[in-house]
């Protein structure tokens, strides 16, 4: 008890936070504000593009300007992270892993990493969609044979793992790639959470939505052309580096929408408006949306990958073979045209999500991890 009075100032890290959207920018702001509830000063240190680095800066929100060229990018990043660590108890990130492994060497604060993924896959990925990334060879990434900037960009990147007291994923698929890269710090498995809803009975405007980042092994082109194919409405929320590619697919159809980056309250909105939830991803750490779409009661249909089953395994969700444009279309087409299925499948969701992602018991568990080894 004497620690947890003690313990009461924290440094969060992460490369994204409102108004960006994405699992850590829903992670971090709601870990922020579950902390203050529980006495803690917590200070955020954050990216974010030129316009909101100026405009929503605050006292306790710390934003770096994402277009800076990297090397001053990261400088300012650790500069504006040494004051602010000096007086933290515990420093926590959430991305910015280089960077905070250098802060927590230099003001000796104890450092707490949250892993969600490998950037150099996802940057190998995004270049190269056309190589073997999917799940399965994500656990055995290849990374003797990466070529020499991959390989060094691998090795910073775990080398900022090694100086953390504490590493934790989301996901066992996580657990397991990191153990075969060859990381030394101990992993911790906390799934994620979110709160959980009753039953959404919204009136619905859309037959399938889906929320991610536009990014190859998303399979938001799987999902273009099941709508093309069988002509049920979609809407797409997200932005990222396959967009343009993406709107020349659906160039003409009338039936498909891209609504961009919207506000957390915004995708929720949609979400309740939509008949199903779609993720068709080559892979997953453990999605925050399909958890979301759960909690709202929302029926899923998801890619056949172990991260997705995992999910939906106590109910909720269809799996359909992954990039399989005709058996997607097919088993959507069916569920859309069966009210009775999508409102059990829309209970055994919420069921699924009260017994296994509450948001609560998610934060409760990382702030005894954090109280744990604050010093």
């Amino acid at each position: 008890m004497d620690k947890v009075r003690s313990v009461k100032r924290i440094l969060l890290m992460t490369g994204i936070y409102p108004p960006d959207i994405g699992g850590p920018a829903t992670f971090i702001p709601q870990l922020e504000s579950f902390l203050r509830d529980r006495g803690w000063t917590v200070e955020v240190l954050t990216l974010a593009n030129s316009k909101e680095a100026r405009s929503f800066s605050t006292d306790q929100i710390t934003r770096v300007r994402r277009s800076l060229p990297l090397p001053i990018r990261a400088l300012v990043t650790i500069l504006k992270g040494l004051r602010l660590a000096r007086t933290s108890d515990v420093v926590l990130a959430n991305g910015l892993h280089e960077e905070a492994a250098l802060i927590s060497i230099l003001t000796k604060s104890p450092l707490v990493v949250k892993v969600v993924g490998n950037p150099v896959w996802e940057k190998m990925n995004s270049a190269n969609h056309s190589i073997d990334l999917s799940e399965d060879s994500f656990v055995e990434f290849p990374h003797q044979s990466l070529k020499l900037g991959s390989r060094l960009r691998l090795k910073l990147w775990l080398w900022s793992l090694d100086r953390a007291r504490a590493l934790f994923v989301p996901g066992e698929i996580l657990v397991e790639h990191l153990k075969n890269l060859g990381l030394k710090s101990q992993t911790k498995m906390i799934p994620n959470g979110v709160s959980v809803d009753r039953i959404n009975e919204d009136s619905k405007e859309v037959d399938v939505l889906s929320i991610s980042r536009l990014v190859p092994w998303k399979n938001i082109d799987i999902l273009i052309e099941s709508a093309k194919q069988k002509f049920f409405s979609l809407e797409i929320i997200g932005e990222g580096p396959q967009e343009d590619t993406l709107k020349k697919q659906a160039l003409g159809e009338s039936n498909i929408r891209f609504l961009g980056r919207l506000a957390p309250e915004a995708v929720q909105a949609r979400l309740r408006k939509a008949r199903i939830f779609a993720l068709l991803s080559d892979y997953e750490g453990m999605s925050f949306s399909l958890i979301e779409a759960l909690s709202l009661g929302t029926p899923c249909v998801v890619s056949d990958i172990r991260s997705n089953r995992d999910v939906v395994a106590e109910g909720g969700g269809v799996k359909v073979p992954l990039r399989d444009v005709r058996n997607t279309g097919e088993v959507i087409t069916k569920l859309l045209e069966d009210e009775g299925l999508l409102a059990l499948l829309g209970k055994s969701a919420l069921e699924n999500a009260k017994n296994n992602f509450v948001l609560y018991e998610t934060l409760e568990k990382v702030e005894r991890l954090l109280l744990e080894y604050a010093r």
